[in-house]
């Protein structure tokens, strides 16, 4: 019995010393720190509309598990990205706007007349933003309708709606009167809706009414004023406006204060150098600086300044058919066989010309009747005949259509 009690006092003694030594040692120990409550940053899971898209995570995230608070997100790359290209005649003519149903109703877009112009403006992109590839997304599918929400990093639809229309439309018209797009609710009756959406029933953008000379006016010491013949460009070098305009606004164009009446001024004195000349030196890639400033506002180019008079046939050509990057115009050789290597005595099938020469011209060389081959100037005929001229004589018969 003895034994057993003496067993007891040890044991108990035992236990009490390990609880206090561990008690101790615990509190001269650092404490832990709490564990981060990880549900506060959760792992972002693509949507529906991400999870469609034939790209992968590291186009728009740079890191492996992007969460809420760091998306790791980099410079949109959605340009780069577009794989199709819709044709303004692919989509709808109109469609309607959504409405708040408070005070004004749906807005009746013009579909068709602002896609044929995107693309020398925002660009299909400019609206329809994320829309990488397939069919063309609805608006509410990324921009919910209801305008409470957590998420304020996206605009709900009225918002948008009214970011994208605004950007343009207030910059030309001057105004933010809701009555330029709504109708009020208490006039938006189905006939008044009829009657803007026949407005736009077979309606397209009007092609541009181009002024023929926009003059420039700068600060340059090699001659003040630039002159730009418009139409010339567009006319002799086949430009589209993409060519140069593919980056402008709309309000380039569009603006309530602007007259077509007079040629356009613009002031560019004390803009940078490479804004000013960016459109130009993609052509005009030589640095004679008089070619274009002069003090004065200059005429149209004629091409018998240069020496050869383009005629009937090569007056009807663009530009680029002869001074191609190849053959810039500094370097064209004005020998006509340098492009008709078929112009060439014994060769030469004269009826392309608008005349079939007779049996006894048929047999004579090129220079007989154009000296030094020069195509271009007035056929001469008293080298052989006394009273013969051209075109009162022909060496031949015209060719009837």
């Amino acid at each position: 019995m003895r034994r057993d009690k003496m067993k007891n006092k040890i044991l108990i003694f035992v236990v009490v010393f390990i609880a206090i030594s561990s008690f101790i040692i615990g509190q001269n120990q650092t404490p832990k720190a709490k564990p981060e409550n990880k549900s506060k940053d959760i792992v972002i899971k693509p949507n529906d509309g991400h999870q469609r898209l034939p790209i992968e995570c590291k186009k728009c995230h740079s890191c492996d598990f992007p969460t809420k608070k760091n998306p790791c997100l980099i410079a949109c790359p959605r340009n780069e990205l577009i794989t199709i290209d819709h044709k303004p005649e692919e989509g709808p003519q109109y469609f309607f706007l959504t409405n708040d149903g408070i005070r004004y109703g749906k807005v009746v877009f013009s579909h068709l007349i602002h896609a044929q112009m995107a693309d020398i403006s925002i660009g299909c992109d400019g609206c329809h933003h994320y829309n990488i590839a397939g069919p063309i997304e609805k608006c509410e599918n990324c921009h919910q309708q209801e305008r409470k929400r957590k998420d304020i990093s996206r605009p709900d639809l009225t918002a948008s709606f009214h970011r994208q229309c605004y950007s343009c439309h207030r910059d030309w018209s001057h105004s933010n009167d809701c009555s330029y797009c709504h109708l009020p609710i208490s006039k938006e009756t189905k006939e008044n809706v009829e009657k803007k959406v026949s407005k736009l029933i077979g309606k397209n953008h009007p092609e541009y009414a181009s002024q023929p000379k926009i003059i420039y006016e700068t600060n340059s010491a090699n001659g003040r004023l630039v002159t730009f013949n418009h139409d010339e460009h567009v006319k002799l070098f086949g430009l589209t406006c993409k060519t140069c305009h593919m980056n402008d606004r709309c309000t380039k164009c569009h603006d309530v204060d602007r007259t077509y009446d007079k040629p356009r001024k613009h002031n560019l004195k004390g803009q940078p150098f490479e804004v000013v000349h960016q459109n130009c030196i993609s052509c005009h890639k030589d640095n004679s600086c008089n070619k274009c400033h002069m003090n004065e506002v200059k005429d149209k180019f004629d091409h018998k300044q240069t020496g050869f008079d383009l005629g009937k046939h090569h007056s009807k050509l663009a530009c680029e058919k002869c001074h191609t990057k190849m053959n810039p115009p500094n370097k064209l050789n004005p020998n006509c066989t340098s492009c008709h290597s078929d112009f060439v005595s014994g060769k030469f099938n004269h009826r392309r010309t608008g005349l079939i020469l007779d049996e006894i011209h048929k047999e004579l060389d090129c220079e007989s009747c154009h000296p030094s081959r020069n195509f271009a100037q007035k056929t001469v005929c008293n080298d052989c005949h006394d009273n013969f001229s051209y075109p009162k004589q022909k060496p031949g018969r015209l060719v009837t259509k």
